[in-house]
């Protein structure tokens, strides 16, 4: 007798761990593929000296633009993001 209810219970728990599994897929897919699309920046200045004193950096680093305003400070931002 409880065998029974027992199928049904799992049978149950099954099918919401499969929508919960599905749902959290979608979310990572979702997630990738928006990190996936690159921004485009107005300027990229390539090898400029980069001085933070706030932050303790005095570097060689890339900056990119973006809308008058610095998107991205880092070693080498992608040369291909840049458009015009």
């Amino acid at each position: 007798m409880f065998g029974y209810y027992f199928k049904i219970l799992r049978k149950k728990a099954m099918r919401k761990i499969s929508i919960l599994f599905l749902s959290m897929l979608f979310l990572i897919l979702a997630n990738a593929k928006a990190q996936g699309t690159a921004p485009l920046y107005s300027t990229i200045i390539k090898g400029g000296r980069v001085i933070d004193a706030k932050n303790n950096i005095n570097d060689l680093l890339d900056v990119a633009i973006k809308n008058g305003k610095i998107a991205k400070v880092g070693k080498n931002i992608i040369h291909l993001l840049h458009s015009r």
